[in-house]
């Protein structure tokens, strides 16, 4: 069984239309942490062994709760899209900003903001702020239970090379690692890269 989910009317337009080969998908529009979504979604996916693809447009487009709810006591694994623009971007209001400020605590979790105290006193200074948290909310996906929480080693950016967004990969099987190197090796040009493993 498979469930889709987005809340605008015109993304849940192009999903209808992009799985309607699959005719057991089921398009939800809604909130998708909303409690009847998650609920629904969970109806749908009951004793299956199964992926989540949280294709986010933000942090925050997901909360980490409503990831938590969906696949726990579940057998999935989870694909997600790690924003790193909003982080980059909007930190700084976050900080300053409560509404902002609860937007990231929903996406990353609580305790978001010691990942940041941490790359501010100089211990990360080596990375962007969004490795920063990008590395806090991969130690939350294993709070999960996941053993296996493998960023995609490419970080996706624009034309101007600002980084947008990564791919994680959160698994119970360490197969499902294999593959996901596997598949991350290969470059859209069909040439393999020469990264190797697992990080974080």
């Amino acid at each position: 069984r498979r469930a889709a989910c987005a809340a605008d009317h015109v993304q849940a337009a192009a999903l209808r239309a992009r799985t309607e080969p699959y005719r057991a998908c089921q398009v939800i529009q809604a909130d998708c942490n909303a409690t009847e979504t998650i609920a629904a979604v969970r109806s749908v996916t009951e004793k299956s062994l199964g992926l989540v693809f949280a294709d986010t447009l933000s942090l925050a487009t997901v909360s980490l709760a409503t990831l938590r709810t969906l696949v726990e006591d579940r057998r999935f694994d989870l694909i997600y899209t790690f924003h790193h623009q909003d982080a980059n971007r909007n930190l700084r209001v976050a900080l300053t900003t409560p509404s902002e400020g609860h937007r990231f605590e929903a996406g990353l979790g609580p305790d978001w903001q010691s990942a940041w105290r941490a790359h501010a006193s100089g211990l990360g200074t080596t990375m962007s702020v969004g490795n920063a948290l990008e590395g806090f909310f991969c130690a939350q996906l294993k709070s999960f239970g996941y053993q296996h929480v493998v960023p995609l080693p490419a970080l996706m950016k624009n034309t101007k090379g600002a980084p947008l967004y990564r791919l994680l990969l959160a698994s119970h099987n360490p197969l499902a690692v294999k593959l996901w190197n596997g598949i991350s090796a290969i470059r859209s040009d069909g040439q393999r890269t020469m990264g190797f493993g697992e990080q974080r």
